[in-house]
């Protein structure tokens, strides 16, 4: 980074989400504006027949700060999109935590261990639900039934498909691997192993945050081992037939597979429940994290690739699918269930200060974790069918799945025919109320009001997540096998179905209603004729749209979309479109298109811009966190600012960049000459509502006090409009300015209201004012108008 310059005043703007263009901050996106008149939101209507050109004026002092190549700059990035269920997995550890802290640095409390083992041993269940997926389509449809079965290969290959998994689950971990940092102060990640959750906070012990790599190299092994470990427990599970010594080798294989899995757990508990005394003290050694564990999880998956040289070839007539796949997901899932309900009794029981809506947030995350990577799963076998069919004969006969996979699109669709009806009402009375009140844009702020009850909102969606899981497992335990999709009453079926299309429908209407509006008919009722054309039309077609789709039902004509058969003939059909296939195909889509199209990766990298900003303390094979460079440089680029006497600095981050910049000034040595613009801020708005240990009150009072250095009051506004659904307010103690929205801008463009211009304004000359007690300032007032662009000088 080229420095500042000395002696100056900079204003530097740090982006969102998305990765917005350093061009589009500093007013460059399009490098020549039309001289046509312009309004409050743009060239005034209609543009003249003939536009002069020239070029737009940008102030010396502005500069953009950009940070979106850290989570999509590279080709690789794009396989970030199946390490989504382990990102969740990390979240939830983070929203768990307890508000409060340990009086002593290095000490941990009970109420943030017990959790902590918690929360980890389900997402290694979850990395079991990612490994079993993988073997499904790996090892069984793959290599057992379509080489097999369906080609005539010899039966070794079963072996093979193991070793293939074993190869593609060493793939993500390498996927996830740590990039070490140029100034990382640690020679190895395994010298300081110390498990640093409860101890580190953004006001208190930060650099805790960015430097702990020990815990994260120690629970990718474990991670590594459960992985292959339980690749190996499912390919060596007695079922198929075996001669001579080939039993052996299997059975050792087996042991093997069970020793590995019993280590993770025991150093899991080891490394969670240590009091954190000392640098690593109350850690286990160091040889049985990083080589024990996953060498004996490497044993077993070479005698499982092994053991298959020894299968009857006679003894598979009768086989349709790998014995041990058969039910391993209701095992999963019912331990999965168990922990989460844990979770819950441990919050019950040790509520830190948390208010108790948030009690169930964590849990929810989770399984929605678990969901997401099951549906992953399912989706991706489902598909695999669908491309190795041709190979079978006849086609598709010796593809089995079974038919969980079936109910549990079911269940996920059930889950989310629930939920959407009630979030549309909820969203409609949040918005007639914003209409009531003669707000701008009603839509968008019942969208905001709605997105900050957002640890309600989860705690519902686990528990009615929670009791379809239940239900099913209870299912599955009293009677034996899953019953006929085909058995389900009509009414259910009628009944989700009509849950879940109805607010589609009336949205569909609500658009078909506002097409006089979105066209540009007056909406002061002088063109009434012109305007109800437009709605009939509207309606119509939107009828004739569902007509068409009716009788496309009734008649059984499907299209395929993205290999998808569209629209569904039968409830399950539907189910397993809404719930499963149709996602699967859209991640893998923005999957390959990321490849090579950057723009593509930065639309999905959204997900990595809010998920990854936490490390990975919970769950190691998420994305890798960008955060420890982010907030580092910036912190870095803040100290050097101090460090010139002359230099002042109005830091006016946005959105995701609020919670970077605030982590970097908590993390930065005190400074009169830096003040902060925030807009568009979800530090309270969202990340106080799901992280309330680390973004609560008292950590925006540490910021307070570290922007009010040299007394007088804080050097930080904030702005935000009321139909933003991701910014709010930031706290008590900071000048707060809500803005109207009548551009319709919602969460962007904040720098073009006029209202931007007058808070840096006065940001501006409290960087210049003199205070009691402050050191000699050595630029004056006076020759500030030089520097200062005019509509800064005018506002």
């Amino acid at each position: 980074m080229r420095p500042l310059g000395p002696g100056r005043y900079h204003e530097m703007r740090v982006h969102g989400v998305a990765g917005t263009a350093p061009e589009a901050m500093l007013g460059l996106s399009a490098r020549l504006v039309a001289a046509a008149p312009q309004g409050r939101c743009g060239p005034a209507r209609p543009l003249p027949d003939i536009t002069v050109w020239r070029p737009p004026r940008v102030p010396r002092s502005l500069r953009a700060w950009s940070w979106s190549s850290l989570t999509s700059g590279r080709w690789y990035q794009a396989f970030y999109v199946l390490l989504l269920p382990f990102m969740l997995a990390n979240l939830a550890g983070w929203m768990l935590l307890p508000v409060g802290r340990p009086d002593d640095a290095e000490s941990r409390p009970r109420a943030v261990r017990l959790p902590t083992l918690l929360v980890r041993l389900t997402g290694l269940l979850i990395t079991v639900v990612f490994v079993v997926s993988a073997q499904l389509v790996v090892a069984d449809l793959a290599a057992f039934q379509w080489l097999v079965r369906g080609h005539g290969w010899p039966v070794w290959t079963v072996g093979l498909g193991t070793a293939a998994t074993g190869v593609v689950f060493g793939a993500v971990v390498w996927l996830t691997r740590i990039r070490p940092r140029a100034d990382m102060p640690f020679d190895t990640p395994w010298r300081n192993r110390a498990d640093p959750v409860g101890r580190s906070y953004l006001d208190q012990r930060q650099h805790l945050l960015w430097d702990s790599p020990g815990i994260n190299v120690a629970l990718r092994r474990l991670h590594m081992a459960a992985g292959w470990a339980t690749t190996a427990l499912l390919a060596s599970w007695p079922g198929l037939p075996l001669s001579g010594a080939w039993v052996s080798v299997r059975w050792a294989g087996f042991g093997f597979a069970i020793t590995a899995l019993a280590a993770v757990t025991l150093l899991a508990g080891w490394i969670s429940l240590g009091a954190g005394t000392g640098a690593g003290r109350s850690m286990p050694p160091v040889a049985l994290v990083r080589h024990l564990s996953w060498a004996l999880a490497a044993v077993a998956l070479a005698l499982a690739v092994l053991w298959p040289l020894g299968i009857d070839p006679a003894g598979l007539r009768d086989r349709t699918i790998l014995p041990a796949l058969r039910g391993t997901g209701l095992w999963v899932a019912l331990a999965i269930v168990v922990l989460t309900l844990a979770l819950v009794l441990v919050g019950v029981c040790t509520r830190g200060g948390q208010p108790r809506r948030r009690i169930a947030t964590a849990p929810a995350v989770l399984l929605l974790a678990a969901a997401s990577g099951a549906a992953l799963g399912a989706g991706l076998a489902r598909q695999s069918t669908r491309l190795l069919g041709g190979g079978c004969v006849p086609p598709g006969s010796c593809f089995l799945v079974g038919d969980h996979v079936d109910w549990l699109a079911i269940g996920f669709t059930t889950v989310l025919a629930v939920m959407t009806p009630l979030l549309a009402v909820a969203w409609a009375l949040l918005a007639r109320r914003a209409a009531r009140e003669g707000l701008d844009n009603p839509a968008l702020v019942g969208l905001h009001r709605l997105t900050s009850r957002g640890a309600r909102l989860s705690a519902l969606l686990g528990t009615l997540g929670g009791v379809v899981a239940v239900a099913g497992v209870a299912l599955v335990l009293v009677r034996p096998g899953l019953p006929s999709v085909a058995d389900l009453p009509r009414s259910v079926e009628a009944v989700v179905v009509t849950l879940l299309l109805a607010p589609a429908v009336a949205a569909a209407v609500a658009v078909a209603w506002s097409l006089p509006r979105r066209l540009g008919v007056p909406a002061d009722g002088t063109q009434p004729v012109r305007a109800a054309v437009w709605r009939i039309a509207g309606l119509l077609v939107l009828a004739g749209l569902v007509a068409l789709v009716a009788a496309a039902v009734v008649n059984g004509w499907t299209v395929d979309v993205l290999g998808i058969p569209l629209p569904p003939r039968t409830f399950g059909e539907f189910a397993l479109d809404v719930a499963i296939l149709l996602p699967t195909a859209v991640l893998v889509t923005r999957l390959v298109s990321g490849l090579r199209n950057r723009a593509v990766r930065r639309g999905v990298g959204v997900l990595w811009d809010v998920g990854t900003f936490w490390p990975r303390w919970f769950h190691p094979l998420a994305p890798p966190t960008y955060s420890d460079v982010a907030v580092t440089r910036l912190t870095r680029q803040l100290d050097e600012v101090r460090a010139d006497p002359g230099q002042r600095l109005l830091l006016a981050p946005h959105s995701q960049g609020v919670v970077i910049a605030g982590a970097a000034v908590l993390g930065a040595r005190p400074s009169e000459r830096l003040a902060l613009l925030t807009y568009g801020s979800p530090w309270r708005h969202l990340y106080s509502e799901f992280f309330p240990a680390y973004v609560n009150p008292r950590a925006t009072d540490a910021l307070a006090e570290r922007l009010a250095y040299g007394g007088g009051p804080p050097r930080w506004c904030n702005l935000f409009r009321t139909s933003d659904p991701i910014g709010g307010p930031v706290g008590a103690g900071v000048d707060h300015s809500p803005l109207g929205d009548p551009c319709r801008r919602g969460h962007s463009d904040y720098w073009l209201e006029p209202e931007y211009a007058r808070a840096a304004a006065a940001l501006r000359r409290l960087l210049y004012a003199r205070r009691p007690g402050a050191e000699p300032l050595l630029s004056e007032p006076r020759r500030i108008p030089e520097q200062e662009p005019a509509e800064l000088r005018d506002a």
